[in-house]
């Protein structure tokens, strides 16, 4: 069965990783270990091409980025530090570094944002953070405010983005080697604040008083998002390259009304981005070259 799958196997999509923000990086270790297997099966195809990879990663890699006016490059990240934070963002830009240290093995790093519900739904998971937002929202009668862009893209955008990516031409330069997947086309935070304390009849507030009076409100050990809440900070994402491999991120649509009315639905979202992918891949029907 190995061998029959290392001569049939062209393109490898590595999107499994362990979601948990409060491991430290030693418990990703054996993830990490799977990114370097998965090297080795690709140099040991009998195929004339070397099986291609894409990693999806993680923006979480950038997550203590000095603060720029410009948004931050496709490019690797070459200092350790702006990754520190969470065991799992270190743990992607780990995985990343040695991916980009096996320059035999056509490699496409695809950093993923914030996902939110489909096209078609629109609703998020119950348990991600937007949703207990709005919750918490209608508990404080308020709305948070923050002076930022929002850059979440539909799952089922994201999906489509990636099995493009998968299979470009175009990731062979150096640039394309690294690609972002966030809204190419971010709106003010203003945007989904507004109509969000119009579908609640709430007001809106700044977002450290927000935070202020959810600490007032619910204590640590109860609720796991406090202090993701406290240190939450929004960095702006280049897609300058994405967006010329795959038509379907430049196509997306900007996030409107009608969107942020169904965020505050519960349908599964995020969680659901291989079950995405495996629909796309059976619509599509991949012809690969032999």
């Amino acid at each position: 069965m190995y061998e029959e799958i290392q001569s049939t196997v062209t393109h490898v999509i590595h999107n499994a990783w362990h979601v948990n923000f409060n491991l430290t990086l030693p418990s990703f270790e054996p993830l990490v270990a799977g990114v370097r297997n998965l090297i080795n099966f690709s140099l040991s195809s009998p195929r004339r091409t070397t099986p291609s990879i894409l990693f999806v990663s993680s923006i979480s890699v950038l997550q203590n980025q000095p603060s720029s006016p410009s948004p931050i490059p496709e490019r690797p990240v070459k200092s350790v530090a702006y990754a520190v934070g969470t065991g799992y963002g270190e743990g992607k830009w780990v995985a990343e570094q040695v991916l980009l240290r096996a320059p035999s093995v056509p490699t496409t790093i695809v950093r993923v944002g914030q996902l939110c519900g489909d096209t078609v739904h629109g609703g998020w998971g119950e348990k991600e953070w937007v949703p207990s937002m709005l919750e918490r929202s209608l508990a404080l009668g308020a709305i948070p405010m923050r002076d930022e862009v929002i850059d979440w893209i539909p799952v089922d955008i994201a999906a489509r983005t990636l099995l493009e990516m998968a299979c470009s031409t175009a990731v062979q330069n150096e640039c394309a080697r690294i690609l972002h997947v966030v809204h190419p086309y971010p709106i003010p935070w203003r945007t989904f604040s507004d109509h969000a304390s119009q579908i609640l009849s709430l007001p809106s507030i700044p977002y450290t008083e927000w935070v202020t009076g959810l600490k007032q409100q619910v204590a640590l050990r109860e609720y796991p998002l406090m202090e993701f809440f406290e240190q939450y900070r929004s960095t702006m994402i280049s897609t300058e390259c994405a967006v010329k491999v795959s038509k379907t991120l430049k196509a997306a649509k900007k996030i409107e009304k009608e969107d942020v009315q169904k965020s505050n639905q519960s349908q599964p979202s995020a969680h659901l981005l291989r079950l995405y992918m495996l629909k796309e891949l059976i619509f599509v029907g991949f012809q690969y070259s032999q």
